[in-house]
């Protein structure tokens, strides 16, 4: 039987997201699916290296001081340094005109790359060698492509959640949900449970909780099927990402006045999709 712990160094090994000598500053929310990381990298299953984790308080719950709390409690006992952030992100949405998830997520990776920075300083490593590992699945992957689909979205969208992008590494990306409970119950670990995650007004609630059960009574390996599908989809949005940033850097100049000029005639030879593309790239 194929264990948590031997999914996530595939899928290390596979994306190559560990380099020798990185440090590890882990994303621990308190939930099933982090607190499932912070076990495995805790337990060297990883393999040996520096490693903290970042707690951020988003304050939009009643329950996020607890959850924080508890976050500190189990770091401290499994050894592992633990910072923990208390920032309104309502107030930062707000702001900046942006919805609660995109405003969080910026916020936590904003505060990751200088916790990262500092644990790398600490270490005596580069950054360019530093990790931020997040726990998000393959079940998250799955949702996140049905969310997209449903709101429309082209293949780089519908490719899901990337295993590896930039310093950011996610070693659960090929595990399901079921696998995550499986490995907290067999290592007798609880974890925090947020209620909002149940609320089905929420897209992704809903998604998870009556359109992936719908979608699985149909095709019972729908993860596996759309796990194939996600990864043929990333690889080839890859390859015409590369193809995109080439025709960019050919066909197109800077300006004296700090524009861009793309060559009329070299663009023209293009397909619309493909201009489309260097456009953006």
């Amino acid at each position: 039987m194929t264990t948590l712990p031997d999914i996530a160094r595939a899928a290390v090994a596979e994306h190559r997201m560990l380099p020798d000598a990185a440090s590890v500053l882990a994303m621990v929310s308190g939930g099933a699916d982090s607190t499932a990381l912070l076990r495995l990298l805790a337990a060297g299953e990883l393999g040996e290296r520096p490693l903290a984790v970042l707690h951020v308080d988003h304050v939009l719950r009643d329950e996020s001081p607890a959850d924080a709390e508890w976050v500190r409690a189990l770091c401290e006992a499994l050894g592992v340094e633990c910072r923990v952030v208390r920032f309104d992100v309502a107030a930062y949405a707000e702001e900046h005109g942006l919805n609660l998830e995109d405003a969080g997520r910026r916020v936590r990776y904003r505060f990751a790359d200088e916790e990262l920075d500092a644990l790398c300083d600490r270490a005596g490593v580069p950054p360019r060698l530093g990790r931020i590992a997040t726990a998000h699945t393959l079940s998250d992957s799955v949702e996140t492509f049905l969310m997209r689909a449903l709101s429309g979205a082209g293949a780089g969208g519908l490719a899901g959640v990337p295993p590896a992008r930039g310093r950011i590494i996610r070693p659960l990306i090929g595990a399901r949900r079921d696998d995550v409970i499986a490995y907290l119950e067999q290592v007798g670990q609880d974890w925090r449970e947020d209620a909002t995650n149940a609320d089905t007004s929420r897209l992704r609630a809903r998604v998870r909780h009556e359109v992936v059960p719908a979608l699985a009574a149909v095709q019972p390996a729908l993860h596996e099927t759309l796990g194939r599908s996600l990864r043929i989809l990333a690889d080839e949005d890859a390859l015409l990402a590369e193809m995109a940033e080439a025709f960019a850097r050919d066909f197109a100049q800077p300006a004296a006045d700090g524009s861009l000029a793309f060559d009329r005639a070299l663009m023209g030879t293009l397909s619309r999709p493909m201009a489309r593309r260097a456009v953006r790239e």
